[in-house]
């Protein structure tokens, strides 16, 4: 039988102590919360249902993000120079 615990060491119980965690695990948090931002952004503005949320293609809904994130910055830059009078 296969054991997935890892060999623990004298300095495991420091390291937490200080706030050294190990860095796979606050990986997963950051990936998770990323995640759960997604589903909540797809459910709150484009009233997705959390299935739907499961099923999609989160590579290329991200990239759909990007896209519209990116000409809403586009044109919020462009009014904003609207207002400036010609020389």
């Amino acid at each position: 039988m296969k054991e997935d615990s890892k060999e623990s060491s004298f300095f495991d119980e420091y390291d937490k102590e200080n706030g050294y965690e190990d860095e796979s695990i606050e990986q997963e948090y950051n990936l998770t919360d990323i995640l759960y931002s997604i589903y909540d952004f797809a459910i709150s503005k484009q009233r997705m249902s959390f299935k739907h949320c499961e099923e999609m293609d989160f590579i290329a809904y991200i990239d759909y993000l990007n896209y519209i994130f990116n000409r809403k910055e586009e044109e919020n830059n462009y009014n904003n120079y609207e207002d400036i009078e010609d020389y």
